[in-house]
């Protein structure tokens, strides 16, 4: 029994040794004792492999001898660990080996018929363990000898072979696996690095969440603060609160659909337009709008809209992180806004987009209210019908017809998201003209449907890749005294807005930036025109604008031939300032024609068409910038052909010439000389000081003398700049904007502050010379009647593809166009031809019945003490007390009263010298100090208040600018030597090269510069 169970022990510890490889070792090892004990027979019922996994558990031996069957199992063990590695290779190899040993037990007789091995699983019910008896052992040592011989046989012969070689086998992996150990150590190394390495990443991660979260707090708090502030006291904050209260709280149904229309006033009272939109057909209510649109909007805009009672507080919390971090100069890369649909609903309903923290506030509290009475189905009614879908189309049922000519209910899951892209910024994603734009935030709002499980993966993918088709809708009919009156109101509405204008661009992609901002600003505002109320009265004369489409008319009858949608191809524009107000009393963009004919009247030339001026721009940026720089009208120039210069148009160069003669006959070379002289950045400063609104870097080059600008200008802007000149270098925007009146009465549309843009003897020269232009230069033959005084420039563009005539009377400026919008050639079109008939008829038109007034032309002893530059032996601003007794000398015999416009005329001339005064000497000090007394002395007799209020905002300005002059000065007194002004007027200065940009405005040609009357040249850009 204890040999039993000795061997039970050993024979137990082998199979656990191969516990990887169980279930082989028991199939193989059953093989071997079925073989063993019944060589000849096999149970063909049983699967071999449960028999031999049973017969394998029930493996027993029952030595006599403890030491020879110590040597069975030893052997049994290593058999099992072979038949573990190699199960096909050994089971060949043991299926010799048990043939033999078969064979010998059958020879010898000796083999028991009871088997050595527990009998399996069929066998236990029937068969129970016996313990031999002392007359049986010899039978069984006997029987125990022999399988030990056939054992150590197969051990012997094949199977140590066999054993031998998977030792080398083994070692072979032993070494193999310690090389891998040695590996997963490194790696083991490697990830316990990385585990630190994320371990501290968590922990900076940790800290920098509760720095983000300490900033956001600060950020809040500080906000609240800047509310509290913005209030003054908190009895004002509940205020603010109370007017949202009863706000919402007298609100109903009907004014989230409440529409007042805009109306435009000629000057005279008689009603121009009137602006509107056809809201109540379009508007839909809750239950008819599909789900997929409700659905869309909530997913991009406010995840969170059916969760929150008005603001999220999450949401405002990130805009707020978002917009501090950007404040500290961290570029985050994203704009976001903190508004829900509630907040942008109450914003497009009752207030504007103007970006303060009173406005915020106000919203804030609105939203609140409006979420305590209607519901969020309500809610996002009112929100989906006033959203703004670009191209004058309010709500999504007037988007669907415009866009896709589509109900609502037929729209694609596509074309949906499409259309609920737009509101985000209507211009930017406007699906006619910014296709990519749309097509992205469309992609975006797919995905966050997907992501918010509105829509399947399956109808995501379908949606993403189809193709939306979208159509130009058709735009309203507006006349062109109405279309610009809009265009003006809405930029007055942009300022109040806060929106800043843009003259002056660092580089072209700066002004591409600020044109997109621009844009989107102008849409914005453009709808609340439409929709506020308001009352525009304009400074449009009806009679005016009668003659002046008449002169474009008569002018261009010749010209028949039609463009393929039925509009004449030969078009004009112009626009007629008045000169005492700076005010535009008629605009024509275009020949009359019927609408049915064509686009009629959609298009207005006079200022949505940007053409090159031609020579028409000598006088703004060469000729009157060039007189206060040291130039004269007497001054000689060398007409001349150079290398990189243009050609004059007769191919005739006169050599020295006087400048006057240079303007007159228009001599190309003269104009290209002097602007290299003075620079061309510093000529077209002059412009843009004018509000010229598409100047930008690239025109910073000589070509600009002769109208090579990437955009151009338009005739607004060219009327504009030539009142100037005849309004001695005082600027006023042209505008046809008298007052706004919003629906509750109320006065929005601030006046423009005049302002000095040119000194005025400068501008006397330049119309003295262009009178002559109009008597015996490029101009011959364009003399008004009655010998009404005129002064005036032609301009012709290359190849004849733009002719201009800009000029003045006393009355009024006109800037006159004529060319196509394809930038074709135009035979016998010159300046002085049709541009030049339609100047002097409608001048003519105009002018009639008023009295002959002369120019004042004339230099006054301040005139020609500002030319002479002002300066004195040592160097000092040393005629200051002169021309003070000399602005003061005629009104001392008057009396003591004087009148405003003398005083006023007298505060330009001295703040304006007060201005351009050089701080060189303690001399010059005291001067200050003496027309600051004077200046202040002619404030107190203004009258009015508008003159006061201005006038004293421009005397702080410049007296500021002087006080940075005294400063400098003090800080240069430790110098050794005086710094000296600096001579503007050089000769024979390189020319400046300045990046050319590809790109080109409607209508203009970057190859074309200006010519005069019959002076056509050669020279191209």
């Amino acid at each position: 029994m204890q040999d039993r169970s000795q061997h039970t022990n050993n024979s137990n510890s082998g199979r656990q040794g191969s516990r990887p490889n169980q279930s082989t070792q028991r199939r193989n090892g059953s093989t071997l004792a079925q073989s063993s004990s019944r060589p000849s027979q096999s149970n063909p019922r049983q699967p071999s492999g449960r028999s031999n996994q049973s017969n394998l558990r029930q493996e027993n031996v029952r030595p006599s001898s403890s030491k020879k069957f110590n040597g069975v199992g030893s052997a049994q063990s290593d058999l099992d660990r072979v038949l573990a590695q190699r199960e096909g290779e050994a089971r060949r190899t043991l299926g010799s080996a048990l043939a033999k040993s078969a064979s010998v037990a059958d020879n010898s007789g000796k083999t028991t018929k009871r088997s050595n091995v527990v009998p399996n699983n069929s066998q236990r019910s029937n068969t129970s363990q016996r313990v031999p008896n002392a007359s049986h052992k010899p039978e069984v040592k006997d029987n125990t000898k022999e399988l030990n011989e056939v054992y150590s046989n197969l051990l012997s012969d094949e199977l140590n072979r066999y054993v031998n070689k998977e030792n080398e086998e083994r070692k072979e992996d032993n070494s193999q696996k310690q090389k891998h150990r040695i590996t997963i150590d490194w790696r083991r190394i490697i990830e316990d690095f990385n585990q630190a390495f994320y371990r501290s990443q968590k922990v900076l991660k940790g800290i920098a969440t509760v720095v983000t979260g300490l900033i956001t707090v600060a950020c809040g708090a500080t906000l609240l603060y800047a509310f509290v502030l913005s209030f003054k006291t908190m009895p004002d904050l509940a205020k603010c609160y109370n007017n949202a209260h009863v706000t919402i709280e007298n609100s109903t149904k009907s004014t989230f659909k409440k529409e007042d229309n805009s109306f435009v006033y000629d000057k005279d009272g008689n009603t121009l337009a009137k602006l509107r939109q056809n809201r109540d057909t379009d508007y839909i209510k809750y239950n008819d709008i599909p789900q997929e649109v409700v659905n869309a909007f909530v997913a991009v805009e406010d995840k969170r809209f059916y969760d929150h009672h008005g603001v999220d507080l999450q949401s405002t919390a990130k805009a707020v992180e978002i917009l501090v971090r950007g404040k500290l100069g961290e570029s985050t890369g994203v704009e976001r806004g903190g508004s829900t649909i509630t907040q942008q609903m109450i914003r497009n309903v009752f207030l504007n987009n103007k970006k303060t923290y009173a406005r915020k506030l106000k919203e804030i509290f609105l939203a609140l209210e409006v979420e305590k009475k209607y519901s969020k189905k309500e809610i996002l009614e009112f929100y989906i019908n006033n959203c703004y879908f670009y191209n004058n189309c309010y709500g999504i049922a007037s988007a669907a017809q415009s866009y896709f000519s589509k109900d609502l209910d037929q729209l694609t899951l596509a074309e949906t998201a499409t259309l609920c892209a737009i509101p985000n910024s209507p211009y930017y994603y406007n699906p006619v003209s910014n296709y990519s734009n749309n097509k992205e935030r469309r992609n975006l709002i797919l995905k966050r449907m997907r992501d918010q499980d509105y829509i399947t993966k399956k109808a995501y993918k379908t949606a993403k890749k189809s193709n939306t088709t979208v159509i130009q809708n058709k735009r309203d009919f507006y006349n062109y005294e109405v279309s610009y009156a809009i265009d003006c109101a809405v930029e007055n509405l942009m300022k109040q807005d806060g929106f800043e204008f843009h003259y002056s661009f660092s580089s072209v992609r700066d002004y591409k930036d600020y044109r997109k901002r621009y844009l989107e600003e102008y849409d914005l505002m453009r709808k609340e025109l439409f929709t506020g109320g308001y009352k525009i009265k304009t400074t449009i004369d009806h009679n005016a604008q009668e003659k002046l489409q008449k002169a474009v008319d008569s002018n261009l009858a010749q010209f028949t031939k039609k463009q393929k949608d039925g509009e004449f191809l030969v078009q004009g524009a112009a626009t007629v300032v008045d000169n005492t107000t700076g005010k535009v009393i008629a605009i024509v963009g275009g020949r009359s024609q019927e609408s049915e004919e064509g686009n009629g009247r959609t298009l207005n030339r006079a200022f949505q068409s940007y053409n090159q001026p031609g020579s028409t721009i000598k006088p703004l940026v060469v000729y009157t910038p060039a007189f206060e720089k040291g130039y004269s009208p007497d001054t000689i120039v060398n007409d001349q052909k150079f290398e990189g210069g243009p050609s004059n148009s007769d191919g005739l160069y006169k050599g020295l010439i006087k400048v006057s003669q240079a303007i007159i006959e228009s001599r190309n070379t003269v104009a290209w000389q002097i602007l290299d002289d003075i620079r061309p950045k510093t000529g077209l400063k002059y412009i843009q000081n004018m509000d010229f609104s598409h100047i930008v870097p690239s025109d910073y080059y000589d070509a600009a003398a002769l109208g090579g600008l990437t955009y151009g200008v338009n005739t607004v802007e060219m009327a504009s700049g030539y009142a100037t000149i005849k309004n001695g270098g005082i600027y006023r925007k042209a505008s046809c904007i008298d007052s706004i009146e919003d629906s509750d009465g109320n006065e929005v549309a601030k006046g423009e502050v005049p302002s000095r843009v040119y000194k005025q003897y400068a501008t006397k020269e330049i119309t003295e010379i262009m009178q002559d232009v109009i008597k015996k230069g490029t101009g011959r033959g364009l003399s008004l009647e009655r010998g009404m005084p005129s002064a005036g420039k032609t301009g012709t563009t290359n190849n004849q593809r733009s002719g201009w005539f800009c000029g003045f009377s006393p009355y009024y400026s006109i800037a006159v166009w004529v060319g196509t919008d394809n930038n074709d050639e135009v035979k016998d079109l010159w300046g002085g031809t049709y541009p030049g008939s339609i100047w002097k008829d409608s001048m003519n038109a105009l002018c009639s019945g008023k009295p002959v007034v002369s120019f004042d032309t004339t230099l006054t002893q301040t005139d020609l003490l500002e030319k002479s530059g002002k300066t004195s032996s040592n160097g000092s601003t040393a005629t200051t007390t002169e021309k003070k007794v000399a602005t003061t000398a005629t009104t001392e015999s008057e009396g003591d009263e004087e009148d405003e416009d003398d005083v006023v005329s007298r505060l330009n001339d001295l703040i304006y010298d007060y201005e351009e005064l050089e701080i060189q000497s303690d001399s010059d000090l005291a001067q200050v100090t003496s027309i600051e007394g004077e200046i202040e002395d002619l404030l107190a007799k203004l009258k009015t208040k508008d003159n006061q209020k201005f006038y004293r905002k421009v005397y702080e300005q410049a007296k500021g600018e002087v006080q940075t002059k005294i400063n400098q000065y003090k800080s240069s007194l430790g110098n050794s030597s005086t710094q000296m002004p600096t001579d503007q007027t050089t000769s024979n200065t390189t020319t400046e090269s300045t990046e050319s940009d590809s790109s080109a405005g409607s209508g203009t040609d970057n190859s074309t510069d200006g010519s005069d009357g019959n002076e056509e040249f050669g020279w191209q850009n």
